[in-house]
């Protein structure tokens, strides 16, 4: 039985009959069906991706579990063998429900458990590569997306400043934008001086990275870490899922440098990052990501939230810019770059 509105659900019935299990009830929890059957838990999903990604995603799950380590999602095969199932022209994918909970920032051991998880992933994944390096591969690519990134805020900054009529939204891009060119500028020159090309040359940096490293995509089950959700998933150098992290944990805590300085820490006992490493890492993270992000997603309408909540976020972001400043400091004195 599916709880909830039965005409959103009517998928249910026709896409769970290709798989070989019976399904007792159906609970829908975010963007995802759970499944109760009697070969354990599962989830139902829909993909907005291309059957190739899908693929990616599952030969990678594949590689990693043949390196031992086995602490990410699992896809169910269907009753003809496939690892998704066509429904409407839309695709659906099955995967085994992983029992824990969601991690928290907040808790030092679980910040432990996040890093250390993450370089035992990625030493996993080393050599993992699809398709001839023609797909997902993105080493070598970063100052050239930064500078296009770059582009579109000079683009969004000429066309706001002729608006007539501006929103809060629109009068705090202007008032900050420039600070945030200035530092994109930096964190490109910062990256070509820093060798980048050079580091992308070197096989044991390039991983399988996560990308998407939020704290709802990383599992607490049996004191281990589990990582779900591949669908932004890319082969690129380690410290790009590293930067992912930090910022994703330090938006929590004000930029405090000791959380960033522990987790770099504990992902250094499984994996010794270098100089180069860390002069990378750097200039990555001197680009101003979650800026560039909020703005875009306005300007682009990416995102369907109310205007409102894209001014708050906005506020927010601005907010920590002398936070920021100091962490980055912090950073540089640090590690003597």
């Amino acid at each position: 039985m599916v709880r909830g509105d039965s005409e959103e659900y009517t998928l249910y019935d026709e896409v769970i009959k290709k798989y070989d299990y019976k399904v007792y009830d159906v609970i829908p929890i975010r963007k995802v069906l759970i499944l109760f059957t009697n070969k354990g838990n599962k989830i139902l999903k829909q993909i907005n991706y291309d059957i190739k990604h899908l693929d990616f995603i599952s030969k990678a799950m594949e590689y990693l579990k043949k390196n031992k380590f086995l602490n990410v999602i699992e896809y169910e095969k269907n009753i003809y063998g496939n690892y998704y199932t066509k429904h409407n022209n839309k695709y659906y994918i099955v995967m085994n429900l992983i029992e824990g909970r969601e991690c928290e920032f907040n808790n030092p051991i679980e910040l432990k458990m996040i890093a250390e998880g993450l370089a035992k992933m990625h030493n996993a994944s080393e050599g993992f590569r699809y398709d001839n390096n023609g797909y997902r591969y993105n080493p070598g690519t970063l100052i050239g997306n930064l500078t296009i990134k770059k582009e579109e805020i000079k683009i969004f900054k000429s066309l706001v400043s002729k608006y007539e009529k501006k929103s809060e939204f629109d009068k705090i891009f202007l008032e900050n934008v420039d600070y945030n060119l200035k530092r994109m500028d930096e964190s490109i020159k910062l990256l070509s001086e820093y060798q980048y090309l050079k580091a992308c040359s070197w096989e044991d940096k390039i991983v399988l990275c996560h990308n998407d490293l939020v704290y709802h995509n990383m599992i607490i089950k049996d004191k281990e870490i589990y990582f779900i959700d591949f669908d932004y998933s890319v082969i690129d150098l380690r410290v790009h899922d590293l930067c992912n992290l930090i910022n994703k944990v330090l938006k929590n805590f004000a930029f405090n440098f000791k959380k960033a300085r522990f987790l770099i820490s504990e992902y250094n006992k499984f994996y010794n990052l270098e100089e180069i490493d860390f002069q990378i890492l750097y200039g990555m993270l001197v680009f101003p990501q979650d800026f560039y992000s909020i703005v875009k997603d306005y300007y682009k309408r990416k995102k369907m939230w109310e205007e409102e909540t894209f001014t708050l976020r906005l506020k927010r972001k601005v907010s920590y810019k002398e936070e920021r400043e100091d962490f980055l400091k912090e950073f540089k004195n640090y590690y003597n770059l």
